[in-house]
Parts: C-alpha cells; sequence; structure tokens
C-alpha cells in the first residue's frame, strides 16, 4: 500500500506545473462587470478565466487549463497562493 501512495505521489509531483493567479474584472451578459481570475500556465502561457475570485473560481480555472492544454499534455497545476493546490 505505501508503495502505491509514493508512486502517485512522485507521479503528481512530476507532471505539477505551476499557474499565476490574476485578479481581473470581467463583463457578464447583461453588461456588468463582475470580478473574476485568469489563471495562467507558467509553462505555456495558456490561461483560462472565470467569474469568482474564490477558491472555486480558481479551482475552475485550473481545470480547465488541464482540459484546454494546447499541448496537449495532462499536467496537474499548482498556485503560488495555494488557493486550489493542487488540481
Amino acid at each position: 500500500m505505501r508503495e502505491s501512495i509514493w508512486r502517485r505521489k512522485w507521479w503528481h509531483e512530476r507532471r505539477s506545473v505551476p499557474a499565476s493567479v490574476a485578479y481581473i474584472e470581467l463583463e457578464n451578459d447583461e453588461g456588468h462587470s463582475v470580478e473574476s481570475v485568469a489563471v495562467t500556465c507558467n509553462k505555456c502561457g495558456h490561461c483560462t478565466e472565470s467569474f469568482g475570485t474564490g477558491g472555486d473560481s480558481i479551482r475552475r480555472c485550473l481545470a480547465l487549463l488541464r482540459e484546454e492544454c494546447p499541448n496537449g499534455e495532462e499536467n496537474w497545476y499548482n498556485t503560488e497562493q495555494g488557493e486550489g493546490d493542487p488540481y
């Protein structure tokens, strides 16, 4: 059992990519400004955005980075602040 936990941790650490979080304002469908986040992959520069500024919004952006990776990679992402860490 310990070996499988170690392998998962090792695999996760090897595939972990740092991402940067920026707090921005986006316009919603009704034309109102909404506090939001933009998360950028520090490896390739791909950026995703989400309404809201909490941990759930950051985790959504991290999940989108994984799904939308332009290089076709399935990375795990972490942020400097620790929010949404790890995806």
